[in-house]
């Protein structure tokens, strides 16, 4: 297995973050420079965290999240309404972390389309057990580390608005400009959209 097929969990020490997320990818479209954008993360320069080193780290991971955007999409979320935001950042949660979006894709959205209307606990384990057997770098993740990852999952669909109430799946409320904007393959973040008219 290469490295781009492997689960790749940093999440865990970052929410969805789109205040942060604006403000970096605003800087970037300032400077147009992602090694000067680390730089001044790493400074404490841009974001407000409580150490150096916590700004340096959440930085870098913002930064990556930030990169699986295109220009165009870039510069529509600097001014995007914040629904519009929150479901940028989602995109980009998906696009940097397969276990999400393979989560999101087999799990959540067919639950959803299949006339389900919540996703547990439950559902989540039996995802997480079946992906250990096809990917051997879960197997060194710790119990506690397991926990803060669907921690982590849950809570960032919760603040995507994909789920309230813990459990109960909510279809996705899709300005027409954004559905025009994100390719297809992103429709799979999302348990179904409602066209905002």
């Amino acid at each position: 297995m290469n490295d781009k097929e492997r689960y790749n969990f940093s999440f865990t020490t970052g929410t969805l973050m789109p205040v942060e997320m604006l403000l970096l990818a605003k800087e970037y479209l300032r400077i147009k420079d992602w090694d000067a954008l680390q730089r001044e993360c790493s400074k404490g320069a841009l974001l407000t965290f409580r150490t150096l080193a916590s700004c340096r780290d959440i930085g870098r991971r913002l930064i990556s999240r930030l990169k699986e955007f295109s220009l165009e999409e870039l510069e529509y979320f600097v001014t995007a309404d914040s629904e519009e935001e929150k479901i940028l950042c989602w995109v980009a949660v998906c696009r940097r972390y397969t276990f999400i979006r393979d989560f999101m894709a087999e799990v959540v959205r067919e639950r959803y389309l299949s006339g389900m209307q919540e996703v547990t606990y439950s559902d989540y384990a039996s995802f997480f057990c079946d992906k250990a057997q096809y990917h051997p770098e879960m197997e060194s993740l710790s119990i506690l580390t397991q926990g803060k990852i669907r921690q982590m999952v849950f809570k960032m669909m919760t603040e995507a608005g994909i789920i309230e109430n813990k459990t109960r799946i909510v279809p996705t409320v899709m300005p027409p400009k954004l559905l025009e904007l994100l390719p297809r393959e992103d429709y799979l973040c999302f348990p179904m959209f409602v066209r905002e008219d």
